[in-house]
């Protein structure tokens, strides 16, 4: 049979439901209730549909396509009714996407993540993560205020994680043989300048293939004030990457190199020229890296994705937390589903920045339970979808009736629980931790 979205015309079997239509024909339509080959029933309506012909707004994840249908997917009234049911959604997810220390780093550097990694013992894969994405960690502690210590959820009960401490245990423990160089690609970039935007692209560049010239013409890379002997074993860690310093180094000619960067007040025709006003040095570091994305992959774009946030925790909740457990003290408040979260894909598709409606605060947004096998049940993500309960036999099931419904796990179901809900789960209500 043959249909019509958005004015193209479809050759389809009529047997799959109208959004798989449309994924087969590359029209994206965003889902949240719906996962292929499972069961479900349409509850969210982030997959609406118009009916052209007759006007009605429907589920794209229920609706069977008939001969000579007509759907609108793109409309400014379809857009809106999604944004609206998501925006709903929101006001039930009582969540963080990113913890509120990433957000408040001027490099939006993942320190959740940093503190899972110390948490478990992974000192090593911590201090990695730590470099890829500062690249200078340990010298920027001693020159950002840091905003993510003032931030943190744990200052709310008793002391704030000592994040800054923890990098620089890190850096200073991390064993520098430990690093290989990444191959060649072939091509070489010169880079004039040893401030941190020069230092992080030229080690962005370098573990993506590139080799790489730092030419500094005063004598020292990387003067800033802070102790020279974690400065210096910061840069033994850029070299070891492949790039080579020369110092003293006022270079005439650079004829040879594939790209010529300067973050110094020399200028030439065809150079990368980077300039900015931004005096924070972390800041900074974070636009070293996309100057590095950008000579990588010319259509490289930041990605700007929907972050969900709360208020502060209730007393509640902080007596239910209790004093630090871990070796960092972190609460890990971030999501570990984020970047397969469908509810936050579904916000940034829809051009949502924040919160319309306030979620209450009835969920504790701290409760987790532990199911066995890696994964948690943390019920303030959950937006009653139902797949869970759905694709569980004896396991999920919804509790109350009408808005006061929600999804809850009887301990003595756990047990009988498949395996995989956490693939199915569209927020990071059930994840691997």
């Amino acid at each position: 049979m043959q249909i019509e979205i958005d004015n193209r015309k479809i050759e389809t079997i009529g047997s799959e439901p109208l959004i798989e239509v449309a994924r087969g024909a590359g029209i994206t339509i965003p889902t949240l209730c719906y996962y292929p080959a499972k069961v479900h029933k349409a509850s969210c309506m982030a997959c609406a549909v118009r009916n052209i012909d007759n006007n009605q707004i429907v589920p794209s994840c229920t609706t069977v396509p008939a001969e000579g249908l007509k759907i609108d997917t793109a409309s400014e009234e379809i857009k809106k009714i999604r944004r609206l049911s998501v925006e709903l959604l929101l006001s039930d997810h009582r969540a963080e996407c990113e913890a509120r220390c990433t957000v408040a780093c001027p490099a939006g550097f993942d320190v959740a993540r940093m503190n899972r990694l110390y948490d478990k013992g992974l000192y090593d894969q911590a201090a990695r993560h730590l470099i890829d994405s500062l690249v200078i960690p340990a010298t920027l502690c001693y020159l950002c205020p840091a905003p993510c210590e003032k931030v943190c959820r744990r200052g709310e009960i008793e002391k704030a994680v000592e994040i800054r401490q923890i990098k620089k245990r890190l850096i200073a423990d991390f064993d520098v043989s430990t690093l290989e160089m990444t191959p060649r690609n072939g091509k070489t970039i010169a880079v004039l300048g040893s401030d941190p935007v020069a230092l992080v692209a030229a080690y962005t560049l370098a573990i993506n293939g590139f080799a790489i010239d730092v030419f500094e013409e005063g004598g020292t890379i990387l003067n800033v004030d802070a102790p020279r002997d974690i400065i210096d074993k910061e840069l033994k860690i850029i070299a070891s990457a492949g790039v080579n310093f020369h110092t003293n180094s006022a270079k005439e000619s650079f004829d040879g190199y594939d790209t010529v960067i300067s973050t110094t007040p020399e200028r030439r025709e065809g150079w990368v020229i980077f300039e900015s006003k931004i005096k924070q040095q972390a800041r900074l570091t974070a636009l070293g890296r996309e100057l590095a994305y950008k000579i990588i992959n010319p259509s490289y774009t930041p990605k700007a994705e929907y972050n969900s946030t709360f208020g502060k925790l209730t007393e509640t909740e902080k007596s239910s937390i209790g004093l630090s457990t871990t070796q960092s003290g972190c609460l890990w408040c971030d999501c570990e589903k984020k970047s397969g979260c469908r509810l936050r894909d579904a916000a940034t598709h829809s051009g949502i920045k924040s919160r319309k409606y306030n979620p209450t605060d009835e969920k504790g947004a701290m409760e987790r339970v532990e199911i066995g096998g890696g994964l948690r049940f943390e019920p303030a993500k959950c937006i009653s979808c139902g797949l869970c309960v759905y694709n569980s036999s004896n396991g999920f099931t919804f509790r109350g009736r009408g808005y006061d419904m929600d999804v809850m796990l009887p301990a003595e179901n756990i047990p009988n629980l498949p395996r995989g809900l956490e693939h199915i789960c569209p927020t990071g209500a059930i994840s691997t931790h």
